[in-house]
């Protein structure tokens, strides 16, 4: 199962904030954090238009005015490759790369964090799309699943289970005992 518990195992430090900070967070890896979600959440959003779908209606986010809640459930398969992603880029962080701006900490516009974020999307894994490739993109992933989702929900699909992204460690242990759960 993907978690973000399993990605502090093995690192030498807790890089886990005290407290997660999601609006004017002061933390450098929760700033980092919150701008790589965002930018998962704008390609995860634009994949549910394109297979027209609400994004407001989803099934395990609550629906609250203005929260694109299918987005928010869209997300979680993909949040764990960012989260890893996230954490090594902080870690190779050099201790002068963010400023303080009042009582926020802000990443120092030169570090080009999106560029690094859109390469990562452009990144090959695993994942059979359409019985066409063997390797596709973590973007083609990303507008694939709405759908995968949507053809289930229009009754031209059988089943729909989501890709199982994982963070790096969890990818290394899934390749030695075949089994994604």
């Amino acid at each position: 199962m993907c978690s973000a518990s399993s990605l502090f195992e093995g690192l030498n430090f807790n890089p886990k904030p005290k407290k997660r900070e999601k609006y004017k967070a002061q933390s450098p890896l929760n700033n980092l954090l919150n701008l790589g979600y965002e930018i998962l959440k704008g390609e995860v959003y634009k994949a549910i238009l394109a297979a027209h779908l609400d994004p407001y209606l989803g099934y395990l986010h609550s629906i609250q005015f203005a929260k694109p809640s299918l987005v928010c459930d869209v997300q979680e398969i993909f949040r764990a490759l960012v989260e890893d992603f996230l954490l090594t880029y902080h870690q190779n962080l050099e201790p002068g790369s963010f400023k303080q701006k009042g009582k926020r900490t802000f990443l120092k516009p030169k570090l080009k964090l999106i560029l690094e974020i859109n390469r990562l999307f452009k990144k090959k894994i695993p994942y059979v799309r359409r019985n066409y490739s063997k390797l596709t993109t973590i973007r083609t992933v990303i507008n694939e699943e709405p759908i995968k989702l949507a053809q289930f929900l229009r009754g031209d699909r059988a089943n729909y289970k989501p890709a199982c992204m994982h963070s790096q460690k969890e990818r290394v242990n899934e390749e030695a005992s075949h089994s994604c759960s």
